[in-house]
């Protein structure tokens, strides 16, 4: 029998934007694992469930093993769901919490689209990347030509009307004994885990999460694992992930679960440990996903040459120390100036919207006002420069701003979806460069 060094009474919280996050660790080994979770999780409740009791034992004996439940769900915060960005910080605030600065991740259904964020974006924190039944986008998809809905499984109408009554994780882990104990601990688990609404809030912020264009900059070694008979999330999402990653191996079982309840869940946790815990090349690093804003002073000739010289000068190295105390006050850093404006990147697009709308107010009272462009993509790193798409996209969107306007792209939007931030839609617009015209967004 394995010792746990965490057990119910042990959890801990972090704080992740003022939102308790709890965690519990099993194990001391030397080699930090972290789960991110699927909406059927509880921290006190997993070892009841043959899938997480089986990764447990696998890897407390050899690893830390590092779980926690996201927002929304199970003992941790329920005040707000939050966006993807937001979601995707969580486990940032867990790790930092325990002081674990690379591990390997481990994510299952809807924590997949987590993971494969985090490991896009902070790509020097993550060793290895193993996906188990999960996917990068839902609804139909035109480049494969499948659509993807619960109605294979687990449907609105017909089961989240008796959550509670363990109907959903019936279809979860199918292949349960069927018995009147285990239908009793599901409904147990769905009752704990969160209420009707949030359960079904959560579900709604998935089926618009679309993360594809964050796959081709994952760098750390990526395994996939699905089941061919999966009731939930149909095999070719996987067989997507597995195609779109760089270097992922697919390995697929046919199995007619999602997750299974005996051996074929214990089956499945020796895998994802197995790769956990396997030696992996550490990746070189070129690239990451990033937000880009590029903002521009409106009028600034005409505001030059008005003032004079020397003293445009001035508000100019004003302006400049501003946007590094507001860049850095909200997790980012500016790159380069560009004579009447700057280039910034940050780790979200959150945090990049918020501090765009900061760096306008603080410029007002010099009598400046802004243009700003911001987007989320590929960044590639030059140095302390950066390239790539990201950075021609922003400037491009920033060059359609009106005066005072913070315009962004979709993909903001998309990572940004269930914040606070509100948007207005500015219409499909071509840019120059560009062959396609991209969906364009105004923040309220």
């Amino acid at each position: 029998m394995v010792h746990f060094a965490a057990v119910p009474g042990e959890v801990r919280y972090a704080d992740c934007d003022g939102l308790d996050i709890a965690y519990a660790i099993y194990g001391d080994g030397p080699v930090d694992v972290v789960l991110f979770p699927g909406l059927a999780a509880h921290l006190e409740l997993n070892e009841e469930i043959p899938f997480y009791r089986a990764l447990i034992e696998r890897l407390a004996g050899s690893a830390r093993f590092i779980v926690f439940d996201k927002r929304g769900c199970g003992l941790s915060d329920r005040s707000r769901l939050g966006s993807a960005e937001e979601r995707m910080d969580d486990a940032r605030a867990v790790l930092d919490a325990v002081g674990s600065e690379r591990a390997a991740m481990i994510a299952t259904a809807d924590g997949g689209p987590m993971a494969m964020l985090f490991a896009a974006t902070y790509p020097d924190r993550v060793s290895s990347l193993a996906l188990a039944s999960t996917y990068a986008r839902l609804s139909s998809d035109p480049e494969t030509g499948y659509v993807v809905d619960y109605s294979r499984g687990i449907t609105m109408e017909g089961h989240f009307g008796r959550w509670g009554s363990g109907d959903v994780l019936d279809v979860v882990f199918a292949g349960h004994p069927g018995d009147e104990r285990t239908r009793r601990t599901l409904a147990r688990w769905e009752r704990n885990i969160a209420t009707p609404r949030l359960a079904m809030q959560q579900i709604l912020l998935n089926n618009e999460l679309d993360i594809r264009y964050a796959l081709p900059l994952i760098a750390a070694p990526t395994l996939v694992v699905h089941n061919t008979g999966d009731p939930i999330f149909v095999v070719e999402l996987g067989r997507y992930l597995a195609g779109a990653i760089p270097g992922a191996r697919l390995v697929e079982q046919d199995l007619p679960f999602h997750i299974g309840w005996t051996e074929d869940a214990d089956a499945m946790a020796r895998i994802l440990a197995d790769f956990a815990l396997g030696n992996h090349e550490p990746a070189r690093v070129g690239r990451v996903l990033a937000t880009v804003l590029f903002t521009d002073v409106v009028s600034s000739t005409e505001a030059a040459r008005s003032a004079g010289d020397a003293r445009w000068r001035a508000t100019l190295d004003t302006f400049e120390e501003r946007a590094d105390r507001v860049a850095a006050a909200y997790g980012g850093r500016v790159v380069k100036t560009t004579g009447d404006g700057v280039v910034a990147t940050f780790d979200g697009p959150g945090r990049a919207v918020g501090a765009a709308r900061a760096l306008r107010e603080s410029v007002a009272p010099l009598g400046l006002d802004l243009r700003t462009g911001l987007h989320t993509g590929e960044v590639e790193l030059r140095g302390t420069d950066i390239g790539g798409l990201a950075v021609h996209l922003a400037a491009r969107i920033q060059s359609t701003a009106a005066p005072g306007e913070v315009v962004v792209s979709r993909t903001v939007v998309d990572l940004t979806l269930g914040s606070s931030i509100q948007v207005e839609p500015r219409g499909a617009h071509e840019l120059k460069g560009f062959d396609v015209p991209f969906d364009l967004y105004a923040v309220v």
